[in-house]
């Protein structure tokens, strides 16, 4: 009896948590750019040039989009709850 050999390879290449993730821009013109590979936030001025890289090391996102919130506030937060709550209530008015 002929073996089968499956015509497709079965390995998915699709992706259930996007590699990068943009957190928003905050009141200085920064933006905000969460990568989830490595748990790494980077932050660019207004200009473009990376300010800085932050590694998560086991802490929360909403904990470092609060700590932004303290230091410059949000022009335009599109991350985590508070941000979708807010677009969906600005839709409903």
């Amino acid at each position: 009896m002929p073996t089968t050999t499956p015509t497709v390879k079965n390995d998915s290449t699709h992706r259930v948590r996007p590699r990068y993730c943009f957190l928003g821009i905050d009141e200085a013109g920064g933006t905000h750019l969460y990568r989830t590979v490595d748990e790494t936030i980077f932050a660019f001025d207004a200009d473009g040039r990376r300010e800085y890289r932050f590694d998560i090391d086991g802490i929360a996102v909403e904990d470092y989009l609060a700590h932004v919130t303290d230091a410059r506030g949000w022009a335009d937060l599109r991350f985590g709850f508070d941000a979708y709550a807010d677009r969906i209530a600005a839709l409903v008015e």
